[in-house]
């Protein structure tokens, strides 16, 4: 029953950002907010590579990583 519409769903300063028009009315849109809302704070704290607990890290570009995947990508090159 959802008629909204989807715009991009993305990385953004190494934390997932989910564009969406949340056409669903009542109880069901406040809670189909909250788990996208959710969704995008709890980005900051996981992994991107493997799903285990993680930050935000980074200057400039910043990703989410465990501190093994940070290490990786500190010396890829």
């Amino acid at each position: 029953g959802w008629d909204g519409r989807l715009g991009q769903v993305k990385e953004k300063f190494g934390t997932l950002r989910f564009y969406w028009s949340n056409n669903i009315p009542g109880l069901m849109g406040e809670i189909a907010s909250d788990i996208v809302e959710n969704a995008e704070i709890r980005s900051a704290y996981i992994c991107q590579a493997c799903g285990k607990p993680g930050e935000t890290r980074g200057r400039g570009w910043l990703v989410t990583l465990c501190l093994e995947h940070w290490n990786e990508y500190q010396n890829r090159g």
